[in-house]
């Protein structure tokens, strides 16, 4: 017998499984968190440089010219893998706990 936890995730999850699963979805709902982390971590980086906590680092970073859009164009690609593995993955686990729910369910019902 299934809780009624288990039932609404049933419900739940019959009606928004077609449209979690999209790589559309999951791209647009996983990449605010995914830039967000990105952009801390350059953040972080630039002040590291700036405080010459590795003087070796901001040598290269006053030579190079083209660092800011290297550097940004790492951190948008590392937002795109990042939010679609972790949505994906997401969205993997509901699938299964929802099996797991309608073979639970199916067996009840025998």
């Amino acid at each position: 017998m299934l809780t009624q936890k288990e039932e609404t995730f049933l419900k739940y999850w019959e009606a928004n499984r077609v449209r979690q699963g999209r790589t559309g979805y999951q791209l647009l709902t996983g990449l605010p968190f995914a830039l967000l982390c990105g952009f801390a971590y350059w953040g972080l980086m630039e002040l590291l440089v700036y405080l010459n906590a590795f003087p070796r680092a901001g040598m290269k970073f006053n030579a190079a010219s083209t660092y800011g859009n290297t550097i940004f164009i790492g951190v948008v690609i590392f937002a795109i893998v990042f939010s679609l593995l972790t949505k994906k993955f997401k969205w993997e686990n509901r699938e299964n706990v929802y099996k797991e729910f309608l073979l639970k369910q199916t067996k009840n019902q025998n």
